[in-house]
């Protein structure tokens, strides 16, 4: 079992259970619906929420390396949350630059994939969009141009509503895929789909308010970062983040509680120093 660090319970856990250790037990959770608010205001309880923040923001804007290592960061948060029963997080520390990088690089590659899936159904819509009104007014001349005109904006229209409800249903999936990824540690075990079946099936409406409720606040964040001179903008990437990481861990925990079959890790990680 993990052990805090120099009396510091904001610090990361100093181990993770790995394949050829025994593994601990699954984290005793009883959460029967999600806090909403909860994500955000579990930020501020840290009291070195600042520095996260300050470095949160410092790798948003690191071109690919960045975003890895805040993933990878993600899981670490997921980990502390879970042993604190959503109380606590561990500071981001760049001691553990490449522990992070190595942890953020399975669910970045298993969204990768997931995403291609869909990438042929978005590249036929914007296909037809462009297409079907060029057919139409090719073959009636300069008459048909307005029926083209109409016919662009009503499938325009229905694109953007395919793209949306499929984005919905897509991440529905991608976040068990996601969070399988993260807390295994493991490229494969990630896809493991009576798992992922028996998530989406316990836990799709949950998911689905978690992502819109994501999707309103983000923006909101965003644009109180904006009305702060523009400087807010560059911390609120890191706190719709770390809201981010407090939700899934709150999906997961609710999953555990309906009789969720608990994820362990595959991958060993050097201990904290």
């Amino acid at each position: 079992m993990s052990q805090p660090q120099s009396g510091n319970p904001y610090q990361p856990p100093q181990t993770f259970p790995t394949a050829d250790a025994p593994q601990k037990p699954a984290p005793a959770v009883n959460q029967q619906s999600l806090e909403y608010l909860r994500s955000y205001q579990y930020i501020f309880e840290n009291p070195e929420w600042t520095t996260v923040l300050l470095w949160g923001a410092l790798m948003a804007i690191l071109p690919v390396v960045g975003p890895l290592v805040l993933l990878g960061y993600m899981f670490f948060i997921i980990d502390a949350l879970l042993d604190s029963k959503g109380t606590r997080y561990p500071v981001l520390d760049l001691n553990r630059f490449v522990d992070y990088l190595v942890r953020g690089l399975w669910p970045f590659l298993t969204s990768l994939v997931v995403s291609l899936i869909l990438l042929p159904v978005f590249f036929v819509l914007w296909l037809a969009v462009a297409l079907i009104p060029m057919a139409i007014a090719g073959a009636g001349g300069e008459d048909a141009a307005p029926i083209a005109g109409v016919v662009m904006m009503v499938l325009m229209f229905f694109m953007m509503l395919v793209v949306t409800v499929l984005s919905l249903g897509l991440n529905i999936f991608m976040i068990p895929v996601f969070l399988r990824a993260g807390l295994s540690q493991d490229f494969v075990e990630a896809f493991n789909i009576a798992w992922i079946k028996d998530f989406v099936r316990k836990m799709w409406l949950d998911t689905l308010l978690a992502i819109l409720f994501l999707m309103v606040t983000s923006m909101v964040v965003v644009m109180v970062g904006y009305l702060a001179c523009c400087i807010g903008v560059f911390f609120a990437q890191p706190i719709v983040f770390l809201a981010y990481a407090h939700i899934l861990y709150q999906l997961y925990a609710i999953y555990l509680t309906r009789g969720g079959t608990p994820v362990f890790a595959k991958a060993k990680l050097p201990p904290h120093s």
